[in-house]
């Protein structure tokens, strides 16, 4: 498979993965285009999905059976095997329990199906990546004795372990955290091996772990499915099986791999720290009920703090949690011996007899239940992994409140230190009143929310972008900023998380693609386009994969620019030619949307509520703000008309908008309330500022730093 040709497969299967699985048959006629060849390469991939891709464990019970015939019968015999029984059916392979009768010991057989769909020379890659893996001899890896074929088909023959998965430990019996951390240790040095040999596992999680009878932790599946960095030929079918740990459970893969991007030994370092977590609070961190909302969960929250479920414990190690969780991977820690030291420096002291960790309460009465399948089923206990945040920020203020309530609380035990106590609260106060006082000097537009108010660039100063960024926008959970970067001719649309990491381009980057607004429910971007000659709306996913086109525009698109996608999810606003218009989504017809604008509106923006505008008008060779509502057939203007504003982005509360100006001298933002009729500058900076983004929240304020980019 050609390099170009994978990457429309795997962009077809990750689009794919966004619909529901009722629509992918009329998807898959639409984007094969009748390519049979493409089509089964897409539908293979998708499959292995949906599947349990040879996931059934090897130590199953032996009252375990496979519905289907199996391909090797019980007694049966080839070269020196004897087949005991199956023990384990996946979706592309079969598991038996076997004699070896040449060493005299029970081995594990591992075989792929007649019927896989793989391929020969998918299965050749596969017989090499567990050569590779055979090269691995740790006490703590699940040796591989023979890798060979059978009646044409290739099978892995492996140690064969007696003991208990570390899934089955967490839901039955969880370990106590001495116990998680001597587990972790030794997944630990068994992945530092594998890394030293150029071998990333890839799909580390409780159930490809298993202790032994003698306590000694044993990491399995080092073999089918698994990408092997020390191989280099065939590249291309080697990402090919890399799909097949799609088919592993969601909740233990590193964002670059949900995302299907190229992996490292950080990915397996992330779900190690999934792993480590799970067994000290017997759940993972990121979660949810579908497997889109998983794959939302780790790209999006934060690490929540073990003080969730421990009232005491080391807190260093929510620090060491967070950076083998970071999302950014030149953020996380580069090794798993880095990962591993950290803990062992940490918790050296938690030996036999030292003082356990403290649960708290819910924890202690076991109503914090594991989860089943990926979906938390049972009482919370109050857990809220939304607002239970690792790091959290608190303002001067709360910090101030906790800072009284210590005081007041030490001033109880003696006059003496009242006195000393007292002085203290004065002084900090003081320099507080001072602190708030300046700060409301300059943003008296919210005495409020500018408390809380972050105001910011959107790319550091060793990330700017390399042509123009436009119609920059906030996801509507605040979580994501989407734009187009025009470059050399060519428009492509970007979405950059906020947490972390390098801007994701969406689609091919061959088209024009343009203004790109957020669906209601941010998992989809609509965006303007002319690819493959269809010019019109064409959708696509916050996570990427391939554009679907969706309708086109009455009278044509060209001159169209979207604004908002509606509240009812059923209309796009879009600028036409000096008018704000509604385009129906299902029909792709154009009206007018009622509001009154002056002659010559561009870079209109529709307030939340889609009851008021604020848009954009040259007069002479000034550009003013002016504003319109549904309620009023007059249209005003807001700036200074002899002073150059423009980019006007509203507030929560439709009170307010953010806007660039340079009535200071150089372009900077500030905030217009509405209701006073009155601006406050809220950017000082020694550079022109622009392109102002308020958060759904009302809480962010994003900027681009215009001298420092080449953006005009």
């Amino acid at each position: 498979m050609k390099q170009e040709n994978w990457q429309k497969v795997k962009e077809v299967f990750y689009s794919a993965l966004n619909r529901p699985e009722a629509d992918w048959r009329a998807y898959l006629d639409d984007a094969c285009s009748g390519d049979a060849a493409f089509r089964s390469d897409v539908e293979l991939l998708l499959n292995s999905y949906e599947s349990d891709y040879l996931e059934e464990p090897i130590w199953l019970s032996d009252e375990q059976e496979s519905p289907k015939i199996p391909f090797l019968a019980a007694g049966g015999k080839f070269s020196h095997y004897e087949i005991v029984k199956i023990i384990g059916r996946g979706g592309m392979g079969e598991v038996y329990l076997a004699n070896d009768t040449m060493l005299d010991r029970r081995v594990a057989i591992k075989i792929v199906h007649e019927g896989s769909g793989l391929g020969e020379k998918a299965e050749k890659r596969l017989l090499r990546e567990a050569r590779a893996a055979a090269r691995l001899d740790h006490p703590n890896i699940c040796s591989v004795y023979e890798v060979g074929e059978t009646a044409g088909r290739p099978f892995i023959a492996m140690q064969y372990i007696e003991g208990e998965t570390l899934e089955t430990l967490i839901r039955t019996n969880p370990p106590k955290p001495r116990d998680c951390i001597e587990i972790f240790l030794q997944i630990a040095t068994a992945l530092s091996e594998a890394h030293a040999n150029g071998i990333v596992h890839r799909d580390i999680k409780p159930s490809n772990i298993i202790i032994d009878l003698r306590k000694q932790v044993k990491v399995l599946d080092f073999s089918l499915a698994k990408r092997v960095l020390i191989e280099t030929g065939d590249r291309t079918m080697s990402m090919l099986t890399e799909i097949g740990t799609v088919a592993g459970t969601l909740i233990y893969m590193s964002p670059e791999q949900a995302r299907g991007y190229e992996i490292d030994n950080r990915s397996d370092i992330w779900s190690l720290g999934i792993v480590f977590y799970e067994m000290l609070t017997r759940r993972p961190p990121f979660f949810g009920a579908t497997k889109s909302d998983i794959i939302v969960s780790i790209l999006q929250r934060p690490v929540p703090s073990l003080g969730n479920f421990y009232m005491d414990y080391p807190k260093g190690i929510d620090i060491i949690l967070a950076r083998a969780l970071q999302k950014d991977l030149k953020a996380r820690y580069s090794s798993v011996t880095e990962f591993a030291n950290d803990v062992r420096a940490l918790c050296s002291p938690l030996s036999e007899g030292s003082t356990e960790w403290v649960p708290t309460e819910a924890v202690a009465d076991r109503r914090l239940d594991p989860i089943s399948n990926g979906t938390f089923l049972a009482n919370t206990g109050g857990f809220d992994p939304d607002t239970t945040e690792f790091n959290a920020v608190h303002t001067a203020e709360e910090s101030f409140k906790h800072f009284s309530l210590r005081v007041i609380n030490a001033v109880t035990a003696t006059s003496t230190i009242v006195l000393l106590w007292i002085v203290a609260i004065l002084s900090v106060a003081g320099v507080l009143w001072t602190y708030w006082s300046a700060k409301a000097e300059q943003l008296s537009f919210a005495k409020e929310m500018h408390k809380k108010l972050t105001v910011s660039a959107l790319f550091p100063s060793d990330k700017r972008p390399e042509g123009t960024v436009l119609d920059p926008s906030f996801s509507p959970d605040g979580k994501y900023i989407a734009y187009s970067l025009l470059n050399d001719g060519s428009s492509m649309i970007y979405v950059k998380s906020l947490d972390a990491g390098e801007p994701v381009r969406l689609g091919d980057g061959r088209s024009f693609d343009r203004t790109p607004v957020w669906s209601p429910d941010g998992l989809r971007l609509v965006f303007l386009s002319d690819r493959d000659g269809k010019d019109g709306l064409w959708t696509i996913s916050y996570l990427g994969g391939t554009p679907v086109f969706h309708v086109a525009v009455a009278g044509g698109a060209k001159d169209h620019a979207l604004r908002k996608w509606s509240k009812d999810a059923e209309h796009i606003f879009s600028e036409h030619l000096g008018q704000l218009n509604i385009i129906d989504l299902n029909n792709g017809q154009v009206s007018d949307s009622g509001f009154a604008i002056k002659e010559g509106a561009k870079k209109i923006e529709i307030s939340p509520e889609e009851t008021k505008i604020a848009y954009v008008v040259n007069v002479g060779s000034v550009e003013q703000i002016w504003l319109s509502s549904l309620t009023n057939s007059q249209s005003r203007r807001v700036s200074n008309p002899n002073v150059r504003s423009f980019g006007p982005s509203w507030f929560p509360n439709e009170s307010e908008f953010a806007f660039c100006s340079e009535s200071s001298g150089k372009l900077q933002i500030f905030v217009y309330n509405t209701n006073l009729d009155s601006s406050d500058q809220i950017t000082f900076n020694d550079y022109n500022s622009r392109a102002p983004m308020v958060s759904p929240d009302g809480l962010q304020v994003k900027y681009l730093p215009w001298d420092r980019f080449e953006n005009d």
